[in-house]
């Protein structure tokens, strides 16, 4: 016979970090995770799986073993299919299909190619971040929406959530443990943090893998003593995801601790710009890079799909992103894709996201104009620096580019005009006319500069 130890499969993924490595899964974590996903989401033996999945990847488990289990009948779909919306569409129009698990890049895919939709489906989605907007496009379209979480190394997903109401908060909340699962929010030191604090999230229970093959370093430093379970030898995978508990136990995924960045001083997840940005009506995907510019210096650039398929307007966009986020959390460039690049196993390739233009060109007609001395002083100091024809009052000088070596040499520039130096941590925050008024309240005495600290209205003599 089968003992619970013994291996049941061992599976690469290669994760954030592009390094493949080898996840031993045992029968034990594998019966848990198929007769956790029968009793969560409820297959039976009336069930026709459509499957898209790619065997070489662990979505492919869901799709094998619990219909296996729970009788229900599997429909494979080859690659050119799965990668076709129009023709995936027709296939789920022609079968009898009332389930299909795919990644939301592949939903995505099915909606832009004209699906109508089938109320007697059950739409299973995983793999990655499920936006809201398009949860809620899933949820009129299907008879039933599910969000599912969870890496490889806890076997598939962890996590189900039967999204049966409009997103009302924001988010789509990854939801609840599958059986004999524990879900923690824990920081650096593996102690809980208080609702509303980001935390890692952690994984406790039966569906944790047994190791990375042939990496005991990596190993140890990911699958960890679980501090809360009382049981010796049970342990706790740290899954390097950043995640937020809501007072009423909800959970709020925020993306990759290495898409944590660290930009001008301020510690940005990228993921709660990229939920931002999905959430406005004209967008349709997004994701949000940290990148060098030619420089060298980083900044932050946001690749979008469109409602429309149009290119989005900068200006437009950072308007509406500034309701929501502080200023330091812009991008500073975006990217209009007519569709977001995809992996073998249907989820956005970060790594193949182009690099911006070298200068982001931004259309200045509704900033108004300036008119002060110290707003035309700064207009031309900028336009020499950035390489733009015209600058507007109420133009940030990172939104044109800029960078902070670029933020000095115009501080220097003005210093040369006026006399007078200001801390580059006003370029941060304020736009071109902020700016100005720091020159206007104080005298132009290029003989006796006079240097100011912090925020406007503070001044050091």
């Amino acid at each position: 016979g089968t003992a619970p130890s013994q291996l049941a499969y061992v599976i690469y993924t290669s994760g954030s970090t592009g390094q493949p490595k080898g996840v031993r899964i045992e029968h034990a974590a594998l019966s848990n995770f198929v007769l956790g996903m029968v009793h969560s989401v409820g297959f039976s033996a009336d069930d026709h799986l459509l499957s898209v999945a790619s065997l070489s990847f662990d979505a492919s488990v869901l799709d094998l073993y619990v219909p296996l289990l729970s009788g229900a009948s599997v429909i494979l779909v080859d690659r050119d299919t799965a990668r076709d919306g129009i023709a995936l569409s027709a296939i789920l129009e022609e079968s009898r299909a009332r389930v299909m698990h795919a990644t939301p890049a592949t939903w995505q895919l099915l909606i832009s190619s004209g699906w109508q939709g089938d109320r007697r489906l059950r739409a299973l989605s995983g793999g990655e971040a499920l936006p809201g907007a398009l949860a809620d496009r899933l949820r009129a379209l299907c008879g039933e929406v599910w969000n599912l979480y969870g890496p490889t190394e806890t076997t598939v997903y962890s996590m189900v959530s039967n999204l049966g109401k409009p997103t009302s908060h924001g988010f789509v909340t990854i939801g609840s443990p599958i059986s004999r699962t524990q879900i923690y929010v824990l920081d650096t030191a593996l102690q809980p943090v208080p609702p509303g604090v980001v935390g890692e999230l952690c994984i406790a229970g039966a569906g944790v893998a047994r190791d990375y093959l042939n990496r005991p370093r990596l190993s140890a430093e990911r699958f960890v003593a679980d501090p809360f379970s009382g049981i010796e030898g049970a342990r706790l995978y740290r899954t390097g995801d950043l995640a937020r508990l809501h007072r009423d136990g909800s959970i709020e995924f925020l993306g990759r601790s290495d898409h944590q960045v660290k930009l001008r001083g301020y510690r940005i997840e990228l993921g709660e710009i990229e939920v931002a940005l999905t959430d406005l009506d004209e967008v349709r995907q997004s994701v949000v890079l940290c990148r060098e510019d030619l420089s060298g210096e980083p900044r932050l650039v946001g690749y979008l799909v469109t409602e429309s398929g149009e290119t989005a307007d900068p200006d437009v966009i950072r308007a509406k992103l500034r309701e929501r986020l502080p200023d330091y959390m812009i991008p500073s460039a975006f990217v209009t894709l007519s569709a977001m690049p995809l992996t073998p196993s249907a989820k956005i390739d970060r790594r193949a996201l182009p690099a911006p233009a070298t200068r982001e060109r931004v259309q200045t007609d509704r900033s108004r104009k300036p008119g002060t001395r110290s707003e035309l002083m700064l207009a031309e100091v900028w336009q020499q620096l950035l390489d733009v024809d015209q600058v507007g009052v109420d133009e940030n000088f990172f939104d044109l580019g800029g960078h902070s070596l670029l933020a000095v040499k115009a501080i220097f520039e003005m210093k040369k005009r006026t006399g007078i130096t200001i801390s580059p941590a006003e370029y941060m925050m304020q736009n071109l006319g902020q700016i100005a008024l720091h020159y206007d309240k104080q005298p132009t005495t290029p003989d006796r500069p006079r240097r100011l600290f912090g925020r406007a209205g503070r001044s050091s003599k």
